[in-house]
């Protein structure tokens, strides 16, 4: 046995750790975590010293999910009375991270204040504690965090800090405090006044407020900023409907907004199902023809079209029929412009 274990030293003894490094290299960037493993074991084994290597494993086991060997891989680095403390703080982060990714956040926050006892200008701890902090709430502690990283980077974050403040608006407005959701949003948009989420918070608000005017136009800001919102924003702005059109506001605002952006294949319909809705079903389908013609499967245009079209036939034989398909279409329609699927119950 004695023979083996001098056999495997010398063996090991021969690898060559540059050579091994570049093989594990080669093995996270093929996405074998398995063979890196394998060759940073294999330069442990020759230098137990190289802090490195086990920092490589313990990376490795975190993802993994084998958060045991993890967290305790760099507890012993921790306690190495050898180690230097910069390795040291690198430890301490990756153990850090390792609690974070076992849901133990309040070890990981510990241990990450720990980290920046070590090194206040560390930029992991500072990004992983402002993201800690925003998800539990503790937004004033997520932007002092997000700061003091913004100055160790030397960027700005002001983007950043407009979603913490939008996060904010929100925790206030869920506690009843609508006097501090107003302010926080208001600061989240001077921070960055292209942050599309915050201008359909605002909106959302200044909906519930009753007014009208304000929130058509956040709105409206918050889809040409962010297409994504396209749905929320335009069941917003269709719930405002009935005061824009006493004053003929509507369709201009939609109109608007078309000649600012023709491809928005959600304001085309909004008009068109507008349209219909003021008894125009011959202009809602001249404003979806085209937008079928290229886009065949969008189906909410499918079905306001039809809409529009079973509308212009009512008068034809069969009027029963018709005015029953219209029904169910109209019904569609509604879910569809609320953000429902077909088959859930509407919001």
């Amino acid at each position: 046995m004695r023979w083996f274990r001098q056999y495997r030293r010398k063996r090991l003894s021969a690898v060559d750790v540059p050579e091994a490094f570049r093989r594990a290299l080669e093995a996270a960037l093929e996405g074998d975590s398995s063979a890196v493993e394998a060759a940073l074991a294999d330069v442990v084994h020759v230098d137990s010293s190289d802090v490195d290597a086990y920092l490589g494993l313990v990376r490795v086991y975190r993802e993994r999910g084998e958060l045991g060997r993890a967290i305790s891989l760099s507890q012993t680095l921790i306690l190495r009375p050898d180690l230097a403390p910069s390795k040291r703080t690198r430890a301490r982060a990756e153990l850090a991270a390792s609690f974070r990714a076992g849901g133990y956040t309040g070890r990981s926050v510990e241990v990450y204040e720990e980290v920046l006892a070590e090194d206040r200008r560390h930029r992991g701890a500072l990004h992983a504690l402002s993201e800690l902090m925003a998800e539990h709430g503790e937004f004033p502690r997520a932007l002092a965090y997000l700061r003091r990283r913004a100055r160790v980077d030397g960027t700005s974050a002001r983007a950043e800090e407009a979603l913490l403040w939008l996060g904010s608006a929100r925790q206030a407005d869920s506690e009843g405090r609508g006097e501090a959701s107003r302010r926080a949003v208001r600061r989240a948009l001077r921070r960055n006044p292209e942050c599309g989420p915050a201008h359909l918070y605002l909106a959302q608000r200044e909906l519930a407020r009753g007014r009208t005017r304000s929130a058509s136009r956040a709105f409206l800001r918050a889809v040409a900023l962010d297409p994504a919102l396209a749905a929320e924003a335009y069941a917003g702005l269709e719930a405002l409907r009935p005061g824009l059109r006493r004053r003929g506001g509507y369709e201009v605002l939609l109109r608007g907004r078309l000649r600012d952006a023709p491809s928005d294949s959600d304001a085309r319909v909004a008009l068109a199902r507008h349209l219909l809705l003021e008894g125009r079903p011959g202009d809602a389908v001249r404003e979806l023809r085209n937008l079928l013609e290229h886009d065949p499967r969008h189906a909410a245009a499918v079905v306001v079209f039809l809409r529009a079209t079973l509308a212009l036939s009512g008068d034809s034989e069969g009027e029963i029929e018709v005015k029953a398909y219209a029904e169910a279409l109209e019904e569609l329609d509604q879910r569809l412009s609320s953000g429902s699927r077909p088959g859930e119950e509407s919001p």
